[in-house]
């Protein structure tokens, strides 16, 4: 799930460049965005949504 939301991000910061398709939609991106901060974003609030989703399954939450 993570890599997935990373492949978005970045795939939205190079579709300018004729990037791929994207696996959920995902807001366009400007020119001057970076890459690398795109994927790191990314992966954060993934893993922040999937910690928040296994503390309430677990009845932490």
């Amino acid at each position: 799930m993570v890599q997935g939301a990373v492949y978005d991000a970045v795939d939205a910061v190079d579709a300018i460049a004729g990037g791929y398709g994207s696996y959920l939609p995902t807001p366009a991106a400007g020119p001057t965005y970076s890459q690398d901060a795109a994927a790191a974003t990314a992966a954060f609030r993934a893993a922040v949504a999937l910690q928040r989703v296994d503390a309430v399954c677990i009845g932490m939450g």
